[in-house]
């Protein structure tokens, strides 16, 4: 037998020189050696001395001599037992022996299983080429239990499994499984080969518009890559318990040619919230539209909410501000968004700062001092959607110290940091300057559409720069406006006047410093426009020369928005509220770039990051293809071609209003309050109108549905009216 000296000379003048072999894999002198290493400081981690007796109770002479020499180099004593011997034999000796540690082969189970002591097993693979000899040692500590909690939102469950649609043969010749829908989660697969056969598989969203695989991020951090290395037992079932990927599309190499539909279901995951929400029209396109919005939405709600599965997976703040009303139309997200608000507030800064990106990850560790107005917004605006949807005030209780520090770190930030211009200013317009977020970075209207890079994609960070200071003013304005809503809920009238007053500033310094005489406004972008109406930006004598500018924006763009992150989720309200229902149809129903329905058209089955994510010529942006911020639009046709409106607080006073001029023939479905079931079937037959509207207890509601128009408590009404 070589003694460990040996086995450093040979791994350091014959490296490459084969020496031996285990679990199928050929090892050098070199590889042996560092093998030894490894676990050499396994041993030394857990605790072990100089001098601790070890028994070797291994049948297979290669792992023996990794042991020995194991042992060797962590200065234990060895001691060998025959692996013939019977089971009473080896109790005895290990009763009797000195011995503080074990290692020995699984097969000898039955002979080992009343031995008492610390037992290794299968320590052997631990990575031949990685050397770990100088990792640190892990240290348990005792924080006691008083800071663990019960997990109240829902577990992460599988919630569909898919079947293949179609095994493709690519031009270039690769073996790509479609199933016909872009998801979340992972594959199962039932296989069988030989031992030792290696198969991969790569994820992915989007093909190429030749047809072939890509994935913007292979061989890096960020590829959507699982290797099985089959091991020859007959039918073998590969399913990923630990990780989870985004996509449509699978290449797989090895076993090629004898892949079968059968053999594959697409296990889609996400946190298992309750269904409360359902949407179907005359339109299929907008019926792909709302299963769009599903996919992501469920795509991108596991355990927290994140901007896409793919690439990032991360906890972005801005993407709950944005669409945080739909999800609660969708699904109960009551649970799921105060647990997650809990990680919000223990993330957020001592000066009030809330971050862009919650949890925060090492990967975005950076940004982990700096916020976002639009972003860090999400203390703010996600617990009063959820106080008006759930009708929960403890949940304005337990943030309410939250959105106070968030809005005054806001308010600070507006009057102390001032840009270089002040330097020439004075009267009025200095102080304007003091209520206006005019330094800093800010994501703003984050992707605006005609705002592209050089190869014609839409530009986010030039977005933020054009629009960060602009569009984070009237956000700032529209905090307060909520802030003065939950001080009244909570009680505290000074503190609620007080943010009624602070709005009513900032929007006179947005007037005074961006509206311009002849109009418009200094930042002259349909997103702007829609946001100054949305939040009350300019005087009431000003409004119609507003929305008269953003009419003319829309037109001179194809009828097509150009609206970003913070700006969507508001169009086609402030189209349908200010009477130009034409237009805010006109959009819904676009099928040119950008727009939802252009996205439908060109096979999206979950809603993309960003409008032109695809190009009219097929050309694929390396986007999420799965991110549900644009999926906001949801919200409106709940509320639009539905007609459900919260007009109190958990929907104990609703509207049901559909209008009927939306250009469907039939709209039914239904939301799921905390009263009950809300639900909703009309359909046009000639000049009639014919509806079927049910009310849940304890609830009042407004029907107007046609010339029908009454106040009705719970229950179910029939109404057949004109139109």
């Amino acid at each position: 037998m070589f003694v460990f000296e040996q086995l450093a000379e040979h791994a350091k003048f014959q490296p490459e020189k084969i020496i031996s072999s285990y679990h199928g894999r050929e090892l050098s002198y070199k590889q042996f050696y560092q093998q030894a290493k490894n676990l050499a400081g396994y041993f030394q981690r857990k605790g072990y001395k100089k001098a601790d007796k070890i028994a070797l109770f291994l049948h297979n002479s290669d792992y023996f001599l990794l042991s020995y020499y194991a042992c060797q180099i962590a200065g234990f004593t060895v001691t060998p037992v025959n692996t013939k011997l019977t089971t009473p034999e080896v109790e005895y000796i290990f009763t009797h022996s000195e011995a503080k540690a074990l290692i020995y082969d699984v097969r000898f189970n039955e002979k080992l299983k009343n031995i008492n002591l610390q037992i290794f097993e299968d320590l052997l693979d631990v990575g031949v080429n990685m050397d770990i000899s100088n990792w640190k040692p892990v240290h348990v500590m005792n924080y006691g239990y008083d800071n663990l909690e019960v997990q109240r939102n829902e577990p992460i469950r599988t919630v569909a499994e898919l079947d293949v649609k179609e095994i493709l043969i690519t031009p270039e010749g690769d073996t790509v499984i479609d199933f016909g829908q872009n998801f979340a989660g992972h594959l199962r697969v039932f296989m069988q080969g030989e031992a030792g056969t290696e198969v991969t598989f790569e994820h992915t969203e989007e093909l190429n518009k030749e047809g072939n695989f890509t994935y913007p991020f292979s061989n890096s951090t960020r590829e959507q890559k699982d290797k099985y290395i089959l091991k020859g037992s007959g039918e073998e079932i590969f399913e990923p318990r630990f990780t989870y990927h985004g996509f449509r599309y699978v290449r797989i190499r090895g076993l090629e040619g004898t892949w079968k539909k059968e053999q594959f279901k697409g296990m889609a995951i996400s946190s298992d919230n309750e269904m409360s929400g359902s949407f179907l029209c005359s339109n299929d396109k907008l019926n792909r539209l709302q299963q769009n919005i599903l996919w992501s939405q469920l795509s991108n709600t596991i355990g927290i909410p994140t901007d896409c599965p793919t690439r990032e997976k991360a906890g972005w703040t801005g993407d709950v501000v944005v669409y945080g009303k739909t999800a609660c139309f969708n699904q109960n997200m009551k649970k799921f968004f105060e647990e997650w608000l809990k990680s919000v507030r223990l993330e957020q800064l001592e000066d009030g700062q809330v971050l862009n990106i919650v949890p925060m990850v090492k990967n975005y560790v950076h940004m982990s001092m700096m916020s976002s107005l639009g972003w860090g917004d999400v203390i703010v605006t996600l617990p009063w959607q959820l106080y008006q949807v759930y009708g929960d005030k403890k949940i304005l209780e337990d943030n309410y110290d939250a959105m106070t520090k968030w809005i005054n770190f806001v308010e600070k930030l507006a009057d102390e940091q001032l840009p270089p211009e002040v330097a020439s200013m004075s009267g009025r317009q200095l102080e304007n300057q003091h209520y206006l977020i005019n330094t800093g970075f800010h994501f703003g209207d984050w992707l605006v559409p005609s705002v592209v890079n050089e190869d014609g994609f839409a530009d986010g960070s030039a977005s933020s720069f054009l629009t960060g200071h602009t569009v984070s003013t009237t956000l700032y304005a529209s905090m307060t406006d909520i802030m003065k809503e939950v001080n009244e809920v909570l009680g505290y009238k000074q503190s609620a006047e007080y943010y009624n007053q602070l709005g009513k500033r900032i929007r006179e310094a947005f007037e005074e410093e961006y509206l311009m005489t002849d109009g418009k406004l200094k930042n002259d972008l349909q997103g702007i426009y829609v946001l100054a109406l949305q939040m009350n930006m300019v005087s009431n004598d000003k409004r119609e020369q507003i929305l008269q500018r953003l009419v003319e924006l829309v037109e001179d763009n194809n009828n097509c928005m150009d609206t970003g992150f913070m700006s969507v989720p508001f169009i086609l309200d402030v189209l349908s509220e200010n009477g130009r229902n034409d237009i805010a149809y006109r959009l819904l129903y676009q099928n040119q770039c950008p727009s939802w329905l252009y996205e439908v058209e060109h096979g999206a089955t979950t809603m993309w990051e960003s409008w032109n994510a695809i190009k009219p010529d097929g050309t694929r942006d390396e986007c999420s293809f799965n991110h549900y911020a644009f999926g906001c639009v949801g919200d409106w046709e709940y509320r639009n071609l539905l007609g459900i409106r919260n007009l109190g607080i958990g929907y104990d006073h609703l509207s049901i209003c559909p209008d009927l001029d939306c250009g469907l023939d039939w709209a039914k479905g239904h939301y799921d309050c905390v009263h009950g079931r809300i639900s909703v079937e009309w359909k046009l037959d000639g000049k009639l109108v014919i509806a079927e509207v049910d009310i849940p207890v304890n609830v009042t509601a407004q029907l107007k549905i046609g010339n029908e128009e009454k106040i009705v408590g719970s229950g179910k009404y029939q109404i057949c009216s004109q139109k």
